[in-house]
C-alpha cells in the first residue's frame, strides 16, 4: 500500500503520543483494551508494516482530546494562543473530568514518561500511591485519587482551583486553557510565571519551548522537508533502524 508523506507524518506523531503515554511492555495488549483494536493492528503500525488508520487516529484523539490538535496537524498550540506551558496548550471539551485535567498537570510538570512517570509519580507520593496505580489514571482508564490530587497539586499548586472545577477565578490561580486566564496570573503581583522554572529556562526567543515534544516536532518537520515529495512506498532501512530501537522490549 501506498503511504503519501502526510500519511506517513500523521503517522509518526501518533507513534510519539502513543509512545509518551503507554509503556513499552504490554503495549499492544494495552492498546487493543482501550481500544477495540487488535493487538496485532496496533503492532504492525509501530512496526511501519502500515500508516495509522481513521480508527486508531480518531480513537486516539477521542480518548486524549489535548493531542488532537498535535496528531492531526502537527501543531503544538491554537492559532493565536501565546501560553508557553511546558505540555501542548490543554484544550475544552464535553465531559472532561478531573482526571483530564489532572493528566495534563502531570505533562505540564514532570519530565519522565509511561512506565517511568508512573515510578515518579509513586516516588512523589512517598509510596502512597503506587505505580501500577497511577498507570491507568494516565492512561484514562480511571479517576484519581485524593491523594493522588494531592500529590501533584502540592506540586502545581496554581492549578488546583481548575483542576477541581474547570474553572479559575483567583489571581493565584490559572486555567491554562485560558487566555485571559493565563495573561492575569502572568501579570498578577508576586506570582510566578505561567510556566514551571524549568520550562521557562528552555523558552526560546520566538515563544517556543524547547521540550520533547517541541523537539520531536522540530525533527520530524526536518525529515519531511528532506524527503522526496512523491509518495513512499515501504520502510527505508533507517526508519526500520529507528523502528526496531523503538520497539525493542515491545510484547508481542
Amino acid at each position: 500500500m501506498t503511504i503519501t508523506e502526510a500519511q506517513r507524518a500523521l503517522s509518526e506523531r501518533l507513534r510519539y503520543v502513543i509512545s509518551q503515554t503507554v509503556p513499552t511492555a504490554g503495549r499492544f495488549p494495552t492498546l487493543e483494551t482501550m481500544s477495540g483494536i487488535k493487538a496485532s493492528r496496533w503492532k504492525n503500525f509501530f512496526y511501519r508494516k502500515q500508516a495509522a488508520s481513521d480508527d486508531m487516529v480518531n480513537f486516539w484523539c477521542k480518548k486524549f482530546p489535548n493531542d488532537e490538535l498535535y496528531v492531526r496537524s502537527g501543531k503544538l498550540r491554537p492559532v493565536g494562543s501565546s501560553n508557553r506551558w511546558s505540555a501542548p496548550t490543554p484544550t475544552r471539551w464535553a465531559g472532561q473530568t478531573i482526571g483530564d485535567r489532572l493528566i495534563w498537570v502531570i505533562a505540564e510538570w514532570a519530565a519522565p514518561k509511561g512506565a517511568s512517570l508512573f515510578s515518579y509519580l509513586e516516588e512523589r507520593s512517598e509510596g502512597k500511591v503506587t505505580a501500577d496505580e497511577w498507570a491507568p489514571v494516565l492512561m484514562r482508564m480511571a479517576e484519581p485519587t485524593l491523594a493522588m490530587l494531592e500529590v501533584v497539586c502540592k506540586a502545581r499548586p496554581k492549578f488546583t482551583e481548575w483542576v477541581i472545577t474547570g474553572e479559575a477565578s483567583g489571581q493565584q490561580s490559572v486555567d491554562p486553557t485560558s487566555e485571559k486566564s493565563t495573561t492575569a496570573f502572568q501579570r498578577a503581583p508576586g506570582s510566578q510565571t505561567p510556566w514551571n522554572s524549568t520550562a521557562s529556562s528552555r523558552a526560546a526567543p520566538d515563544d517556543t519551548l524547547n521540550t520533547p515534544l517541541q523537539t520531536f516536532a522540530q525533527e520530524l518537520s526536518e525529515v519531511e522537508q528532506a524527503s522526496a515529495p512523491a509518495a513512499v512506498h515501504g520502510t527505508s532501512a533507517q526508519t526500520t533502524k529507528q523502528t526496531n530501537e523503538e520497539t525493542k522490549g515491545d510484547a508481542n
